[in-house]
């Protein structure tokens, strides 16, 4: 096993994958399978029934009068969701939410409401990935084109970006608190500035800077301002791919390398070079993803989105990743790997002194 690979070993979430003593059949019928069981767990977020049984137990009838579903309908995909933890039938007709479920109520820290949600988005686009992979052309609505990490942004069409976002909501305290001392943070190409506000929230001797593109800058104002850290910030009008400000001591690439191919993201990487100091740090989260196939890591799945969505972006593997930081960054990148939920990888660069 490679350096890289030791450093990027034991990144994976626990997926499970078919069963290893399945026959082939039988591993197609499970992959079939889940399109069903994630169409259930839509409806099943969709419809609010997590909130609905967040009090106690209610019977069939009154989880159908809440939600206005039509009388027998809804028994069949609880049915669906029983076994996958999400609901507890506890007497004839009568369900509790499952240790499951308890993850999609709205009100929960950690909610996973909005990730199913913005997975039910890429079920269209995916749907022509048959199309896609013979014509190279992919879906023109999705990638960093569109308005990101806004909570009025319509669902439809947020693609990658309503992702970033998500993500960035659930992670943003866990890196946040991986924060010490004092220092100026610089978010490249933040959003709304999700994690900078979270970082300045949580440690009083951190500044940030959001560095973004003029028409999102009064969207991440506005987030700023609600979240109490409008004043502990600076808002820099930019553009990744033409030039980075030099006023930072560490740089925060949260999610953008995916979307792009090599090139590019090594231009990035070389603009973020160009404004780092002696000793500052570029801290990036991406997925990195297992050398060969045979692991079943989340970021297996999150690589077609980039291929139905972006013009060459894409998932890469630890060793890849590595390369990509190298070359960008121009010199020999020893980083520091520390696994996130979700399957993310935090990547910590220290430039020479």
């Amino acid at each position: 096993m490679t350096n890289v690979q030791q450093r990027v070993a034991g990144l994976s979430l626990p997926v499970t994958p078919p069963s290893a003593g399945a026959g082939s059949a039988d591993v197609i019928l499970q992959i079939t399978g889940w399109p069903e069981k994630f169409a259930a767990l839509v409806a099943f977020t969709q419809l609010r029934l997590p909130d609905h049984l967040a009090d106690g137990p209610l019977t069939l009838q009154e989880l159908e009068q809440r939600v206005g579903a039509h009388p027998h309908l809804l028994a069949r995909v609880l049915r669906v969701l029983e076994p996958l933890g999400m609901v507890v039938q506890i007497a004839a007709q009568t369900y509790e939410l499952g240790s499951n479920g308890q993850t999609l109520r709205a009100d929960v820290a950690g909610s996973m409401r909005d990730m199913v949600l913005a997975a039910a988005e890429w079920r269209e686009p995916l749907s022509r990935l048959t199309e896609i992979v013979l014509t190279g052309r992919p879906e023109p609505f999705v990638g960093r084109k569109e308005a990101e990490g806004v909570a009025a942004l319509p669902r439809r069409g947020r693609g990658l970006a309503g992702d970033r976002a998500d993500a960035a909501r659930l992670l943003a305290s866990h890196i946040a608190n991986m924060f010490t001392g004092e220092g100026t943070l610089m978010d490249v190409s933040g959003g709304s500035g999700i994690i900078l506000a979270e970082v300045v929230a949580r440690n009083p001797g951190w500044r940030g800077v959001l560095l973004e593109r003029p028409d999102l800058l009064p969207q991440a104002k506005t987030y700023l301002a609600e979240h109490g850290v409008l004043d502990l910030c600076r808002l820099v009008e930019g553009d990744v791919i033409a030039s980075v400000p030099a006023i930072a001591d560490t740089y925060l690439l949260f999610g953008v390398l995916h979307e792009y191919p090599d090139s590019q993201a090594e231009k990035i990487l070389a603009n973020v070079r160009a404004a780092m100091g002696p000793a500052t740090r570029l801290i990036c989260v991406d997925m990195l993803l297992p050398p060969g196939g045979s692991d079943p890591h989340p970021g297996l799945s999150w690589d077609m989105r980039t291929l139905v969505s972006t013009d060459g972006g894409r998932e890469r593997t630890g060793e890849e990743y590595l390369g990509l930081l190298e070359r960008g960054l121009g010199f020999a990148a020893s980083p520091k790997v520390i696994p996130l939920p979700l399957g993310l990888s935090l990547v910590v660069s220290e430039a020479p002194a």
